[in-house]
C-alpha cells in the first residue's frame, strides 16, 4: 500500500514539474494584455491542485506510518531524524512570512500580493509546501531536465524573433517592451537566470558520473554538436535582449562552472567551448542588429552597446581558442601546473574586481578619472536616481521606505509584497515617486535584498539569504557524490546574482523552490542508496 501511495505521489510530482517546466513559460491569455494575471492564475491553480493532491497522499502515508509503526518502517516525509538544515530554514522563512503578514497594516495585499505581481504570503506558502512535497514524493531522474532545456530553447528562439520584430499570431499587443511568452525584459531575464543554468550544467556535467550518480548519458559527436548549437542559441537570445542584468548571470555561471571543472579536474575542454559559444552569440546578435537595423526594436544603453560589439565577441572567441589549445596540449599529462595556475588566477581576478570597482568609483567621484566620461561609462560609477537605467531611484525609494518604518516593521517588514502599498502611503515619498516614475507604479526596489528588507524586514532578509546560502553549500557538498547536485546550485546562484539589480516575480521565483524540492528528493535517493549499499 505504501509503495502504491509513493508511486502515485511520484507520478503527480512529475506531472506538476512537467507542467511548470514545459507549459507554464508558454501560457498566455489575450496576448500580453493580461500576461501577469494569466501567469499568476496558471501558477496558483496548478500549484494549489498539486498541493492538495500531494497533501492527501501525505496524509495517507502518515496513517500507514502510524499503523505500521511497530515494524520500524518509517516514511521519509515524517522521519524527523532526516530533517535537514534547509528544511528548518524553509519552515522558519515561512513562519516569518506569516508573522509579517499577520501584523501588516496592509493585510489583504500581504496575503495575495500587489495586483499584477502576487508575491504575497499565499504564494510563499504554496512554494514552501511544494518544496517539501516534491522533496518527499518525487523519485528523481536526470531525464526530467530535458523538459526545461527543450522548452527554454523554444522560449529563447522566440525571444530572438521578437527582438527583431517577428511575432507569432497568438502574441497579441506585441511590441518592443515584450519578449517571447514571458513578458517584459525583466521577466525574460529572471526566467533566463534560473532556467538557462540547467542547460549550462547539462553541457558541463553530462558525461560526469559516480557510482551513485543519476548521470548516465553519453553525448557523442552529434550530441556535442547539438549542445554547441543550443549554447549559441541561448547566448544569442541573451545578448539580443540588451539587459545589463544578464551579463551578471552569464559571468557568474561561467565562473561557477569553471571553478567546478578545475576543482574536479575533468572535462577541461568544456571551458573554452563554452567561452567560444558565448563569443559566437555576441557576434551573431551584433551582426543581426547591423544587418536588420530597422527591425531591432530595443534601444541599448551605453554600457550594453559597448559590451555587445561584435568585435568584442571575436576577441572572446580568440581567447577561447587559445585556452582550448592550452587544454588540448595539457590533456593526458600528469602535470597540474596549468590547472593550479588557473585556480589561482580566477579567484584572484574576482578579488581584484571586487576591490577595483569601489576604488574606481572613489577616484571618479574625486575627479581623477575624467577619461571615464569620454568612454561613456560615467553614469555607471555615479549612484543617483539615473543609475542603472533608473534602478537607482528604485533602490533609493526602498531605502527611504525602510527608514520610515517603525521598529517592529523594520524587524518583520511591512508585509509580503507590500512594497508598493507602503511606498505610496508615505506622503513625502509620493512626490518623489511621481517625479521619478510618473504614473507608472513602483512595486519593488530593483534589488531583491532591499525589496525583501521592506517586505519582510531584517529577520526575513537573514532567514531568506541564510536559507539560500545553506542550500547552495549543501548542493556543493553532495555534488562530490553526484554531480547532478551542481544543477540546482547553479540555478539558485544565477537567480540570486540576477536579482542584485532585479526582482522576484511569479514567473521565476517558483522555479527556485521547485529546484530546491528536486534537490531534496535527490538527497533522499542518495541516502537510501547508502543505507542499502
Amino acid at each position: 500500500m505504501k509503495q502504491q501511495v509513493m508511486k502515485a505521489g511520484n507520478l503527480l510530482a512529475t506531472a506538476y514539474m512537467l507542467i511548470m517546466f514545459v507549459l507554464y513559460p508558454f501560457y498566455m491569455k489575450n496576448g500580453y494584455a493580461d500576461l501577469g494575471e494569466a501567469k499568476y492564475h496558471f501558477f496558483f491553480y496548478v500549484t494549489t491542485a498539486a498541493v492538495i493532491l500531494l497533501l492527501a497522499l501525505a496524509g495517507v502515508t502518515l496513517l500507514i506510518w502510524i499503523r505500521e509503526k511497530k515494524s520500524g518502517e518509517r516514511s521519509y516525509l515524517f522521519s524527523f531524524e532526516k530533517v535537514s538544515g534547509v528544511d528548518l530554514l524553509v519552515l522558519l522563512y515561512l513562519s516569518e512570512a506569516f508573522v509579517s503578514f499577520a501584523f501588516s497594516d496592509y493585510r489583504r495585499e500581504a496575503f495575495f500580493g500587489t495586483e499584477g505581481w502576487y508575491m504575497g504570503f499565499a504564494t510563499i506558502l504554496l512554494l514552501c509546501l511544494i518544496y517539501f512535497l516534491i522533496g518527499g514524493f518525487w523519485k528523481d531522474t536526470i531525464k526530467i531536465y530535458a523538459a526545461p532545456v527543450t522548452a527554454s530553447s523554444l522560449v529563447f528562439l522566440l525571444g530572438i524573433l521578437n527582438r527583431f520584430s517577428v511575432y507569432l499570431p497568438f502574441q497579441e499587443m506585441a511590441g518592443g517592451e515584450f519578449i517571447s511568452t514571458l513578458g517584459n525584459i525583466n521577466w525574460f531575464c529572471g526566467y533566463f537566470s534560473v532556467i538557462a543554468p540547467i542547460g549550462f550544467a547539462m553541457y558541463f556535467l553530462w558525461s560526469a558520473r559516480t557510482e551513485d550518480s543519476c548521470f548516465d548519458v553519453r553525448k557523442g559527436l552529434i550530441g556535442e554538436f547539438l549542445a554547441i548549437l543550443l549554447l549559441c542559441l541561448v547566448f544569442t537570445a541573451a545578448f539580443s535582449q540588451g539587459s545589463n542584468s544578464i551579463f551578471l548571470v552569464i559571468a557568474a555561471e561561467f565562473l561557477f562552472f569553471t571553478m567546478v571543472t578545475l576543482e574536479n579536474k575533468v572535462h577541461m575542454m568544456q571551458i573554452p567551448i563554452f567561452l567560444f559559444t558565448m563569443g559566437a552569440g555576441m557576434i551573431i546578435s551584433g551582426e543581426l542588429r547591423e544587418c536588420l537595423p530597422g527591425r531591432f526594436n530595443y534601444e541599448l544603453d551605453e554600457l550594453s552597446s559597448k559590451l555587445l560589439d561584435p568585435e568584442k565577441g571575436m576577441w572572446i572567441c580568440l581567447i577561447a581558442v587559445a585556452i582550448g589549445f592550452f587544454c588540448h596540449i595539457r590533456s593526458g599529462k600528469e602535470s597540474r601546473t596549468g590547472i593550479n595556475l588557473l585556480k589561482v588566477i580566477l579567484p584572484g581576478t574576482i578579488c581584484f574586481m571586487v576591490l577595483f570597482f569601489p576604488v574606481t568609483v572613489i577616484m571618479y567621484m574625486s575627479g581623477r578619472l575624467q577619461g571615464i566620461d569620454q568612454a561613456g561609462l560615467g553614469s555607471l560609477l555615479t549612484f543617483d536616481e539615473n543609475w542603472g537605467n533608473g534602478r537607482g531611484a528604485s533602490m533609493i525609494t526602498g531605502i527611504r521606505i525602510f527608514q520610515e518604518l517603525p521598529l517592529s516593521q523594520k524587524l518583520f517588514g511591512a508585509g509580503p509584497d507590500c512594497f508598493s502599498t507602503c511606498a505610496y502611503s508615505i506622503p513625502e515619498l509620493t512626490v518623489y515617486l511621481y517625479e521619478n516614475f510618473g504614473t507608472s507604479r513602483l512595486t519593488n526596489a530593483h534589488n531583491e535584498l532591499i525589496t525583501t528588507l521592506v517586505n519582510t524586514g531584517i529577520v526575513g532578509v537573514i532567514l531568506y539569504y541564510t536559507m539560500m546560502a545553506v542550500f547552495i553549500r549543501r548542493c556543493m557538498n553532495r555534488a562530490k557524490e553526484d554531480p547532478a547536485f551542481y544543477i540546482p546550485a547553479a540555478c539558485v546562484t544565477g537567480y540570486l546574482v540576477h536579482n542584485l539589480i532585479s526582482f522576484s516575480q511569479v514567473l521565476s521565483f517558483p522555479y527556485v523552490f521547485l529546484l530546491m524540492g528536486m534537490e531534496r528528493a535527490m538527497e533522499r535517493r542518495l541516502d537510501k542508496n547508502k543505507k542499502f549499499s
